[in-house]
């Protein structure tokens, strides 16, 4: 049988499916092959099993490892606008495939002014770390409703006391300082609420060095990248950005944007499939050398399932009902608005309740 991961999108084109959200093919078996034939994406494993997709109903598709692509579905997807995305095995994110139709040189150049605006910077990061606190104090609050652990309580107290001193910071330096301190409190108490085969002592990253880090970091990429899309989506360049520093070759602005989303989206999904015993420690690989924990290929694909579950679940967070793959997309057009009227405040971040 061949072993690919469709998001849920993909799998509803079958029923008629024809809604004008995002269509996202995973593939992870290291066998793969992609052709094109007539107008559709043919997927070949080692076995010669073979599956078909139109190519129409196709917006991105993710590599997980190496892959045989032919240059004939290269020649389609940069005439059809699709984004081919490449990870390692273990989720390092190596590079994309992307025809650039959206660049808008007036918007960027307004949005590099403004990055150096201080007043602008500034303001608009404290949005970005204020919400991701608040975000992170409310998942702590409803995972402590059942057990009130004080060391909890206590860190959720001290998280509200740390956005108060956000809120009257002058330099980005000092507010970093108190995010940091946030995500220390954070994770030592996230830590509480898992199974104990999966507590970790530190938040650990390049690489990471336990199971819970491996899967956290793993999330946190394809929410990264996901993000980097809808940031190109708005028209906006993925590499200017207010919080964090610019950095060649990264796309920094969806750093600044991540922020508020990665306990909503991945920690609290994360947090749910290891109390749901989802994941054993033995959907892990150890490497001696490096001390790195890694999600085995096999496992991965059960972290992209809960991932595509999640990002494509509606919320009730802004005004109207949006799932939260078209938050990212609202999201950026809303710094986009935010930027074009030159005014920070009109940027609405997602914010849980």
């Amino acid at each position: 049988m061949l072993n690919y991961i469709m998001s849920n999108k993909i799998k509803k084109m079958y029923k008629n499916f024809l809604g004008g959200n995002m269509s996202i093919l995973y593939l992870t078996n290291k066998y793969y092959k992609l052709e094109k034939k007539y107008n559709t994406v043919i997927i070949k494993d080692k076995y010669q099993n073979t599956k078909s997709f139109p190519i129409e109903k196709i917006d991105r598709i993710v590599i997980y490892g190496k892959k045989s692509i032919s240059s004939q579905i290269i020649f389609e997807f940069l005439k059809r606008d699709i984004s081919l995305l490449w990870f390692s095995k273990y989720g390092k994110f190596l590079g994309m495939l992307d025809t650039k139709k959206r660049i808008n040189p007036t918007i960027h150049k307004r949005q590099f002014l403004l990055s150096e605006n201080k007043d602008f910077s500034l303001n608009i990061s404290k949005i970005f770390i204020i919400s991701k606190i608040k975000n992170c104090r409310i998942l702590l609050y409803k995972y402590n409703k059942k057990y009130n652990a004080d060391f909890v309580s206590e860190s959720i107290s001290k998280m509200k006391k740390y956005i108060s001193k956000i809120k009257t910071s002058s330099n980005k330096t000092e507010i970093l300082g108190y995010e940091g301190n946030c995500a220390k409190l954070y994770f030592k108490s996230l830590n509480y609420f898992l199974p104990e085969e999966f507590h970790f002592t530190s938040r650990t990253k390049r690489p990471p060095k336990d199971p819970f880090n491996s899967l956290i970091s793993f999330g946190y990429t394809i929410l990264f990248y996901e993000i980097y899309t809808a940031i190109e989506y708005a028209g906006l360049n993925p590499y200017i950005s207010f919080m964090h520093k610019a950095r060649k070759n990264y796309p920094s602005l969806a750093s600044d944007l991540i922020e508020e989303l990665r306990s909503p989206i991945i920690d609290s999904a994360i947090v749910s499939s290891l109390r749901n015993k989802l994941f054993t420690i033995k959907d892990f690989d150890y490497l001696d050398k490096s001390g790195a924990v890694y999600l085995k290929n096999k496992s991965a694909k059960k972290l992209i399932n809960i991932f595509e579950n999640k990002i494509n679940k509606t919320h009730k967070y802004y005004v109207f009902d949006k799932t939260f793959r078209e938050s990212l997309l609202f999201q950026s057009r809303s710094l986009l608005n935010a930027i074009k009227e030159k005014n920070y405040e009109l940027y609405k971040p997602l914010n849980i309740r």
